[in-house]
């Protein structure tokens, strides 16, 4: 099986969105020119977004479709009609778990889920996250869209590794320990 990991920007309090869904509070740690993502994205097989979070704006869809995803593979699970941003992109309404099997068929081994915690929970539920990379923002915005969205049994995790970026942005990347 395709390992499957979550990657997201997180604030200190657990936010991954302010409750109107704006993204502005991760402005000035992106205009830092700091590449937090790009080791992560390179190795990838697979991105996996939600259509929230694809069709935010033209410049997520860029970012996606042109920009330093360009070179992967970006599926978009969606119902609804959205603009294809690249020749990469692809959309789908396959459920996890007959997408994670064609990912297996296509030989993909690792996909990074990019998404909010809508989708997270639909990958969560199948039992097919197998770790997450956390990028923890040093803001704390007191409410919002949090992390985790609905409960779900616990998981138990393996630090993989970490590393503190100068402005205070702390990545981690966590293994899911199957029990």
């Amino acid at each position: 099986m395709a390992d499957v990991i979550y990657s997201v920007a997180v604030s200190l309090d657990g936010f991954v969105a302010r409750p109107d869904v704006d993204l502005d509070w991760l402005g000035p740690f992106m205009a830092s020119g700091d590449d937090y993502t790009g080791a992560f994205i390179d190795s990838m097989g697979a991105l996996l977004v939600g259509s929230r979070t694809y069709a935010e704006s033209e410049q997520t869809m860029e970012w996606f479709g042109r920009g330093p995803c360009s070179s992967k593979p970006v599926y978009v699970f969606t119902s609804r009609e959205l603009p294809i941003a690249g020749s990469n992109v692809t959309l789908t309404d396959a459920s996890p778990q007959r997408f994670v099997a064609e990912l297996d068929e296509r030989g993909v081994t690792q996909a990074g889920l990019l998404s909010g915690p809508s989708l997270l929970s639909s990958f969560r539920t199948a039992g097919l996250v197998t770790g997450y990379f956390l990028g923890i923002i040093p803001v704390v915005l007191g409410g919002g869209l949090p992390l985790f969205g609905s409960p779900h049994p616990p998981e138990h995790l393996r630090l993989a590794d970490s590393r503190v970026w100068e402005n205070g942005v702390v990545q981690l990347r966590y293994e899911v320990i199957k029990t």
